[in-house]
C-alpha cells in the first residue's frame, strides 16, 4: 500500500466540517453582498431582508439570516437528559456547550427518530442552544411589502411558531417565538452539561461581524 486511507468515520467528519465551512463562507459573501447591493429604503415596506433557506423533514423553511451566530456540522452528539422536546444531545462548539434541538417537532412536522447528520445553526439570543436542520439551502431576500402580501394568503394556516410565508411558499420561522417555547421552565435543571472530548471539527462562524448594520 503506498499511502494511508483515513478510517471512514474520520472522511465523513471531515467532509461535513468542510460542509459547514463552505456554507460560512457562503454566509460571509452574502451579508456582503446584501449590504453593498441594498438600496436606500424610504420605509418599512422597501426594506429587503434575507433570509437562510433550509430542509427540515422535506419541508421549506426560512430563518432571518441575522439572527444566527454560526453554522456547525452535527457530528456525534452526546446524549443528554431532559424533557425539552426534539433534544437530541450536546455538542461541543468552539469549546462551549450547545444542546441540539431537533426543529422537526418544534416546527409541528413530529416527532421522529434523531437524525444522524445535519447542519445545526446557532441563535446570536442563546448561544447555548443549537437548532438541528436536515440541510442549509441559499440566502433568500425578499422586500417587506412582498412578504406581507404573501403572508396575508397564508394567515389563516399559519401558527406559531411560524411568522410568514415568502412569494413562493417558504415557510418563514421566528426565532425568538421558537426558542420561547423549544424548552420547558426548568431548562437549566433539565440540561446537565455532559463532560465532552476537546472538539475536532473545524468550526467556523458564518461572519466576522455580529449584526448586520441597519438590518
Amino acid at each position: 500500500m503506498t499511502g494511508e486511507r483515513l478510517p471512514l468515520t474520520a472522511a465523513i467528519a471531515a467532509r461535513r466540517a468542510s460542509d459547514a465551512a463552505a456554507v460560512s463562507r457562503r454566509l460571509r459573501a452574502e451579508r456582503a453582498r446584501h449590504l453593498a447591493e441594498r438600496p436606500a429604503a424610504t420605509g418599512r415596506q422597501e426594506v429587503e431582508t434575507p433570509w437562510l433557506e433550509l430542509i427540515v423533514a422535506g419541508t421549506r423553511f426560512a430563518l432571518p439570516l441575522d439572527v444566527l451566530a454560526a453554522v456547525a456540522p452535527l457530528g456525534r452528539p452526546s446524549p443528554v437528559l431532559s424533557t425539552a422536546p426534539g433534544l437530541i444531545g450536546a455538542i461541543s462548539h468552539r469549546g462551549a456547550i450547545v444542546a441540539v434541538l431537533d426543529l422537526a417537532p418544534l416546527l409541528g412536522l413530529g416527532a421522529r427518530p434523531a437524525p444522524s447528520m445535519g447542519m445545526v445553526l446557532v441563535p446570536r439570543a442563546v448561544p447555548g442552544i443549537g437548532l438541528l436542520a436536515d440541510a442549509v439551502g441559499s440566502v433568500r431576500t425578499w422586500s417587506m411589502a412582498a412578504l406581507d402580501a404573501a403572508t396575508a394568503g397564508a394567515a389563516a394556516v399559519l401558527r406559531p411558531p411560524l411568522s410568514g410565508r415568502s412569494p413562493d411558499g417558504i415557510l418563514l420561522v421566528a426565532v425568538d417565538r421558537l426558542l420561547a417555547g423549544a424548552l420547558p421552565t426548568d431548562a437549566p435543571a433539565t440540561l446537565p452539561v455532559p463532560t465532552l472530548p476537546a472538539p475536532t471539527l473545524p468550526v467556523t462562524d458564518p461572519s466576522s461581524a455580529d449584526v448586520i448594520p441597519g438590518a
